[in-house]
């Protein structure tokens, strides 16, 4: 992936080393699938923001992006690497019946020595910072091992 590194304002997008999400799949618990309107009002999860909806080959919405402010300890089998930036999440239902979530976010490989505002991270959506360089081995290993209490869980 070929980032650009962030400059002194922050906007940049970092160089990131590490991309990790998950996404979650279900059955709704109805018994027929939901139309598109009904399917516009489950997936409306922020107000102002539109659904995106197609009918054609077949019913699919996808909600808009939310964002999950994070200041926490990453998972990490070499100890504890702090990072703070956001986890992009959305929903999507295919066929009124199958709804899926999914949460990600991007690890940048370095990171200021302290804490932005927060409207620089929301700029950057999906994008965490460690604070200094990530271990980012360590963090791969971390994530695939589950984490410990504490530590970032997107799902």
């Amino acid at each position: 992936m070929a980032d650009t590194p962030l400059d002194e304002t922050g906007t940049g997008t970092g160089n990131t080393v590490l991309a990790c999400g998950e996404v979650r799949t279900c059955l709704l618990p109805a018994g027929q699938a939901l139309d598109i309107r009904a399917a516009d009002r489950l997936l409306a999860l922020r107000a102002g923001e539109r659904v995106l909806l197609s009918e054609r080959p077949n019913l699919y919405a996808r909600s808009p992006e939310t964002l999950t402010g994070v200041d926490c300890p990453l998972p990490s089998a070499g100890g504890a690497v702090r990072a703070v930036g956001t986890v992009a999440a959305r929903a999507a239902l295919t066929e009124g019946r199958v709804l899926q979530t999914s949460a990600y976010f991007r690890l940048a490989a370095t990171g200021p020595d302290q804490r932005r505002p927060w409207g620089q991270y929301l700029v950057r959506p999906g994008l965490l910072e460690p604070f200094g360089k990530a271990p980012h081995e360590a963090v791969a290993r971390g994530v695939l091992g589950g984490g410990r209490p504490g530590d970032l869980d997107v799902g």
